[in-house]
């Protein structure tokens, strides 16, 4: 009776996601990366608040263009209910969890079974590999729920369900405000559109403008008032030259980072070949093709995809970056649940046998993981600057890095919400050195975590220039 009770769908549903949600919060803080994105948001919600009302967000490695303006009016949001306080992004972070978690479920309960919706759900839940992308608060970080429905809209049209047309004015309005690499997708949709032969109304084809235009409505205005500065600097990263190898070399780390995606949610400290891991992709894909599971035009829009995240990363002038891929991991997942769907079909316990081994290695490797550059770190070494600050009675001080160039620090804005008068640093104020790491030098005053910090030394200090 209990075993029977304990089986039913909506308790497990409901444990996976009590799994989701402790591989996501325990010890946030800890894993809370707040480093130059983090300190920069923070910054901009802050003028937000401030009445600052903005057209974009920060600028994106193309010099010259932005990401839009959605994710920093949800950040603003939260800082104003939670007092300016960073963390209170974990909110965000675990709304953005529960939406893909219930996303992931219904696609692949509506395309294929509830089982396999479990599956999926599962994977993405207890992955601790995922688990670290979705405590990582950018922009970006909603690439994995855009391609959920991305994949959901892709599939309707190769059933010919024409009437969730409307979500394709949603999904490239989001673009801007998410991530610009997720815009060559959209040539899936007419390549969907071709394989279905699916009919469209002039009043979905409306409706889908008027959604985009919403969307996409700060960055005409911003265009308009700027001279076409983002489309102009957009146009000409197409043929800048920024990346550092191109050739073969590129080529292998396009399909690494290929690899590294479809197997994100599965596998966590194992390297796996970059040519052995398409090959098994490959050997899935046709296993999933003999058992009729995916039909011959799925097949192809999903090589497509593949196809064109690799094409386009590589034909591009610009560095290629893991994080490029990520839309990558939801077809991932979906493989992993069908496959595994297929081999434990008649085999439930052996299925429940699996999976608790997947949780209990993931289990392992969040206990034995410890983050020494998380944001409690961080917080640490403020409120030791600031103990001694106001034990000094200093009126200003400086924060002065020793680190590598480009390492993003991110204590500006931690600086200013503990109250701390910063300044550009001189020898005629008090200076903190925050080490980075605590090893770039010997024996610094105090470490905490991966950082070292040394005091400002005894002097006569002129805080008139505060």
């Amino acid at each position: 009776m209990i075993n029977k009770f304990l089986l039913k769908p909506p308790i497990i549903f409901l444990a996976i996601l009590i799994i989701g949600l402790f591989f996501r919060l325990y010890k946030f803080p800890e894993f809370f990366i707040f480093e130059h994105d983090q300190d920069l948001y923070s910054w901009i919600a802050k003028d937000i608040l401030s009445g600052d009302m903005r057209l974009i967000g920060q600028e994106t490695s193309i010099q010259g263009f932005f990401v839009g303006p959605l994710f920093y009016y949800f950040i603003s949001f939260l800082y104003k209910i939670f007092n300016y306080d960073p963390l209170s992004v974990s909110s965000l972070s675990t709304l953005i969890y529960i939406s893909t978690f219930v996303s992931i479920y219904y696609v692949f309960s509506k395309n294929f079974s509830s089982r396999v919706g479990l599956i999926g759900a599962f994977i993405y839940s207890a992955s601790f590999s995922i688990s670290l992308i979705d405590r990582w608060i950018v922009p970006t970080q909603f690439v994995i729920l855009w391609s959920v429905w991305f994949l959901y809209l892709i599939l309707n049209i190769l059933k010919k369900r024409n009437t969730h047309f409307p979500i394709i004015g949603i999904l490239a309005g989001l673009i801007w405000h998410i991530h610009i690499g997720l815009l060559p997708l959209l040539i899936l949709i007419p390549i969907s559109m071709y394989l279905s032969n699916v009919k469209i109304t002039k009043r979905q084809i409306i409706e889908s403008l008027i959604l985009f235009s919403v969307l996409i409505s700060p960055y005409v205005i911003f265009e308009f008032r700027h001279n076409f500065m983002q489309t102009f600097s957009f146009l000409k990263s197409a043929t800048e030259e920024r990346g550092s190898v191109g050739g073969i070399q590129r080529l292998y780390i396009a399909i690494d980072s290929i690899s590294i995606a479809l197997a994100k949610s599965f596998i966590y400290y194992i390297k796996i070949s970059s040519f052995i891991f398409p090959l098994i992709f490959s050997g899935i894909l046709f296993f999933l093709k003999q058992k009729k599971i995916f039909s011959k035009n799925q097949m192809i829009v999903i090589i497509a995809w593949l196809f064109i995240i690799s094409i386009f990363q590589f034909v591009s002038k610009r560095e290629i970056s893991e994080y490029y891929f990520n839309s990558l991991i939801v077809i991932g997942i979906l493989f992993q649940s069908l496959f595994i769907n297929k081999i434990f079909l008649k085999r439930k316990f052996l299925l429940i046998i699996f999976l608790l081994l997947f949780l209990l290695l993931n289990f392992n490797y969040l206990g034995k993981s410890d983050p020494q550059y998380g944001y409690a770190y961080k917080k640490q070494i403020v409120e030791t600057i600031v103990a001694d600050y106001n034990k000094n009675l200093y009126q200003c001080a400086a924060a002065s890095y020793i680190a590598d160039r480009g390492v993003g620090v991110g204590f500006r804005y931690l600086l200013w919400f503990y109250k701390i008068n910063t300044i550009v640093p001189t020898d005629k104020i008090p200076v903190y050195d925050i080490i980075i790491p605590k090893d770039k030098i010997d024996k610094p005053e105090k470490i905490i975590g991966g950082f070292g910090l040394n005091f400002p030394k005894d002097k006569n200090y002129d805080f008139s220039l505060c």
